[in-house]
């Protein structure tokens, strides 16, 4: 949902939309799939550009971290931003992003546009936890599923220590000789 803040009251907007959010990768290239998005913000202008503040609420479906099954996962957080309009509607703010030490709170836009969509995806990234499991959405994670993941973690522990087995030969005909060459 594209919003035009060139057409933004000078006492503000209250926004109370439902806005797609758009699916992004997130972590080991695992693909967060995001549903609607409640958002609730109020927009105003202010010295360091157009506050955005609010709310908002979704639930995204990405892999539990330790049984990689789906979850619907719900997110919820504080929006606090300044916007930073692009073109002659941002002439007044540029000098802003360089000189700013809060710069961090600052959500530069090519044009007047805002894609509100972008910014919760981008809200949502930021509010997702490390690691998500099951139990977090009072799930319990598929033995199953954990004991075939148990031995794919034996195989790879087998191969890895197959692949290092001439190497650790190797040292230990080294050790024996002093680790010197030419020695007799």
């Amino acid at each position: 949902m594209l919003f035009d803040i060139s057409e933004l009251a000078p006492t503000g907007r209250h926004l109370d939309v439902t806005v797609e959010v758009p699916d992004f990768e997130w972590g080991d290239a695992q693909v967060v799939a995001c549903g609607a998005a409640h958002l609730v913000v109020d927009l105003r202008r202010t010295r360091r550009g157009i506050e955005c503040t609010g709310r908002f609420e979704t639930r995204v479906e990405l892999s539990c971290s330790r049984c990689l099954a789906r979850l619907a996962y719900p997110v919820a957080g504080a929006v606090r931003l300044f916007i930073l309009p692009g073109g002659a509607l941002g002439e007044q703010f540029e000098a802003m992003e360089e000189d700013d030490p809060d710069a961090v709170d600052l959500y530069p836009i090519p044009g007047s546009e805002i894609d509100l969509g972008e910014l919760v995806r981008e809200q949502v990234d930021l509010a997702l936890p490390y690691r998500v499991v099951c139990a977090d959405v009072g799930g319990e994670c598929s033995r199953e599923a954990l004991e075939a993941l148990a031995g794919d973690a034996e195989e790879a522990e087998e191969a890895r220590l197959e692949r290092w087995a001439e190497l650790r030969r190797f040292r230990n005909r080294l050790g024996r000789g002093g680790g010197k060459r030419g020695s007799d």
